[in-house]
């Protein structure tokens, strides 16, 4: 049986993950960008927060395999490298 520790253990190992490659500050901005239709970044940043909420759908669902009791991984490299420069696209 897992405690709510163990939640806060898995959100803590995705919020990580996600925050080696941009914080939450930076966000905004990227969401900004990826809805201008103008914005010649605008691609790269809808597919950098496509990588970033699929971190998150994978937190759901060990979260959910969590309370039916399974054991889970902490690590979320299976989702990759943030697929571009987080830098370079908020800065073009």
């Amino acid at each position: 049986m897992f405690i709510s520790e163990d939640y806060d253990e898995l959100w803590q190992a995705a919020n990580n993950y996600v925050n080696k490659y941009f914080c939450s500050c930076a966000y905004a901005k990227m969401r900004s960008i990826a809805s201008n239709d103008m914005h010649d970044k605008q691609t790269e940043a809808q597919e950098i927060l496509n990588w970033t909420d699929g971190i998150w759908d994978d937190y759901y669902s060990r979260k959910d395999l969590m309370v039916d009791g399974v054991k889970v991984s902490y690590d979320f490299s299976n989702n990759g490298d943030c697929p571009h420069s987080v830098r370079k696209t908020l800065t073009a």
